[in-house]
Parts: structure tokens; C-alpha cells; sequence
């Protein structure tokens, strides 16, 4: 049995040397993407004496504002360290990678940004764009230590030559401590929702069947509520998502595999959607569709199911092309394979998201014997 808790194995990109840049001077004209949190390994990251001529000490890094992360995400930062994140963004005659961590150490060595294998590729043409550095040649094609508070968000920038307009979905190489080694597409387009969906999604609601218990219990599985008759949909990759945009509504369909007859799941009331945009905004989960929040439940069903599940969120604009799920840490419990860990998913286009509509038909089961 699981937590039902959406999970991705993020990347982040890379950098290679260039004429140096005044930070300071850098201006954002068009966030493009923000990227994920990655709990990451903390096995090549060491403290090191500050005083140590050995190390290669860099100064091509800025300290953030304490408690948010990304370019654009300003969320309470509630989640174990290490964390890393990144974003991309197309400035003035360059595309910019910023990539962040949380310094475990007041003086860290073994640090690894990028060299000369740091490319964007363009998935449609197959175009590299060659990193071009970044601001420290401490910190590139070579390992390297910095100085800042343990427990501080510190950016890296990582630059490279203009993405064109028409450049919408790349591969990362080369940023390999972020994740990025070409295994996931990044979409960075800015293809607009040009209109809303005319009608709201029929699902099926899961029925009750067995209520909470009074004395419900998160560590006693059984006080938990039980429910069956999920939506079932065709067989796909598990946390594939669509969504529905209304004047009144967002709904967001997530898919799970169901691997016991009866398994538990359970979704958190401050989930939020948040718009990947220079005008960053929050937009909050109103319901699920049929179950709880806030409660962990069972649903029954059959081994091998592909279910949906349905979020009811505030109405986005038409003019939100990409989007992040966010659901924070969540309060431990000891029930068996239980996961509490804050969930953030990033580079959700929404073309691609209203387009994943015809995939969550009602799916009926298959069964020979």
C-alpha cells in the first residue's frame, strides 16, 4: 500500500565559460520554466575548512531570499536537505539557467556545476546550443567550494546562446548534479489556451462504502474510510495528467495504478497550481472529486487497475501556459509504506495538459480466464 503522492525525477541544466557578468546587471525579460525540487544525494558534497588554499573557492554564486526557491516560486520551503531546483528564462541575446541548492555547510567543497559538455538541444531540430559558462571560471569544468551559510539557498547561472521563438521542447546535457542528462523533455514554449473547455468532465464519483471510523487514527488503517468504483482509464504511465479549464474551474485528472485489491491514498487540502509566469500566482484546491482531503482512505478495486483521480482547483486565466503542482510536506504516520514527503512537479504545459483530455475516457475492464 502507498500514499497516493505524485513523485518526478526532475533535471536542471548547464553552464560553460564566458566573459564574465556583473549579477547585479542581469534583468529577466521572459521566465520560460521553472524547475522541480530535487532531493537530492548529498555523497559528493563535503565541509571543507574555509581557510583551505587547496579549493578551488568560487564567487560566481548569489544567496536568495531565505524560504523560497526558483526564479518565480516564492513557497515556504518545508522539506529535507539537500534540495535543488532550477528555472530557465530567455534574456536579452541569451538563455539563462539558474540553478539552485541548499548549502549543507558553512564552507562546501566537491561542488560540480558544469563544463564542456553543457548543451540544450532542441528536441524538433536537433540544434545544440553550446553552454557558453558562467560567472566564475572556479566554477566550471572543474570541482569547486563556496562559502555561505549552512542551511542557505544559493543560485548558480548558467548561460547560453538565445533560444529562438520557435524552440519549445529541449533535452539538457551536461548539469549532471541536477539532474539534467538528457533523459526528460523541458518544455519552454509559450503556447497560449486560447479558450475555455464548453463543458465540465463526467467521472466516475467513487461511492462509500465503508465510513470513516469516529475514532479515525492516520497510524490505524482500520479507522480509514473506504471507497470504490474509481474512474478506471486505459492503461498509461502512472501520474499522467489532464485538464479542463472553465471560467469557474480548474479540474486536474492524475492517474495511479492500483497494486493491491484495496490500497491507501490520500491528497493534502493545501495542494495548490501555481502559474509559471513573471506574474506568479497561487491558485488553491477546492476538492477531490467524491473522497477527503486531509484523511487518509482505501479504495477497492482490482490489481492492475488505472484509475483517475479528480482536483477541483480555482479557475486559471487563458493566459497560463505552464504550470507547477505543489503539495506540501504532509504529517507523518506509521502505517506501512506510508510517504509524507512535499511533492513539486514543474514544466506542465498546458496545451499538452487539455490535449491529454481524450485519454481519460471511462475505461471498462478486460478480464479472461
Amino acid at each position: 500500500m502507498k500514499t497516493y503522492r505524485i513523485m518526478q525525477v526532475c533535471a536542471s541544466i548547464a553552464l560553460m565559460l564566458v566573459p564574465m557578468y556583473c549579477l547585479s546587471q542581469i534583468k529577466p525579460v521572459n521566465a520560460c520554466a521553472d524547475g522541480c525540487i530535487i532531493i537530492t544525494n548529498p555523497e559528493e558534497l563535503k565541509e571543507a575548512d574555509p581557510n583551505d588554499t587547496t579549493v578551488n573557492w568560487s564567487e560566481g554564486f548569489r544567496i536568495i531570499e531565505p524560504g523560497t526557491i526558483g526564479y518565480n516560486v516564492n513557497i515556504p520551503l518545508k522539506t529535507k536537505l539537500p534540495v535543488r531546483s532550477w528555472a530557465i528564462v530567455r534574456e536579452r541575446n541569451q538563455t539563462v539557467l539558474y540553478c539552485y541548492f541548499v548549502a549543507p555547510f558553512n564552507a562546501t567543497k566537491e561542488i560540480w556545476l558544469g563544463g564542456d559538455e553543457a548543451y540544450i538541444v532542441d528536441t524538433k531540430t536537433g540544434t545544440r546550443y553550446k553552454a557558453r559558462g558562467t560567472d566564475d571560471p572556479m566554477s566550471w569544468n572543474q570541482t569547486f567550494g563556496i562559502k555561505a551559510p549552512a542551511g542557505s539557498w544559493v543560485e548558480f547561472r548558467v548561460y547560453f546562446p538565445p533560444l529562438p521563438k520557435n524552440v519549445q521542447e529541449v533535452y539538457i546535457f551536461g548539469v549532471q548534479k541536477w539532474g539534467f542528462r538528457g533523459q526528460n523533455k523541458i518544455w519552454i514554449g509559450n503556447t497560449k489556451t486560447n479558450q475555455y473547455d464548453k463543458k465540465i468532465p463526467k467521472f466516475h464519483v467513487p461511492q462509500l462504502i465503508e465510513p470513516e471510523k469516529a475514532d479515525y487514527d492516520p497510524d490505524d488503517m482500520d479507522t480509514y474510510a473506504v471507497y470504490n468504483n474509481a474512474h478506471l482509464v486505459q492503461p498509461m504511465k502512472e501520474k499522467t495528467m489532464a485538464i479542463w479549464l472553465t471560467p469557474e474551474a480548474t479540474y486536474l485528472a492524475l492517474t495511479a495504478i492500483q497494486n493491491w485489491t484495496r490500497e491507501y491514498f490520500s491528497f493534502q487540502s493545501t495542494i495548490v497550481l501555481i502559474s509559471e509566469s513573471s506574474s506568479t500566482k497561487q491558485y488553491k484546491l477546492r476538492k477531490v472529486l467524491g473522497l477527503p482531503t486531509d484523511r487518509q482512505f482505501f479504495i477497492e478495486g482490482l490489481v492492475g487497475d488505472h484509475q483517475a483521480f479528480i482536483l477541483e482547483f480555482e479557475p486559471l486565466p487563458l493566459d497560463v501556459t505552464t504550470i507547477s503542482y505543489y503539495e506540501p510536506e504532509g504529517q507523518p504516520f506509521k502505517a506501512w509504506g506510508a510517504n509524507w514527503d512535499a511533492t513539486f512537479i514543474t514544466n506542465l504545459n498546458v496545451s499538452e495538459l487539455k490535449a491529454n483530455q481524450k485519454l481519460f475516457k471511462y475505461y471498462k475492464r478486460k478480464i479472461k480466464k
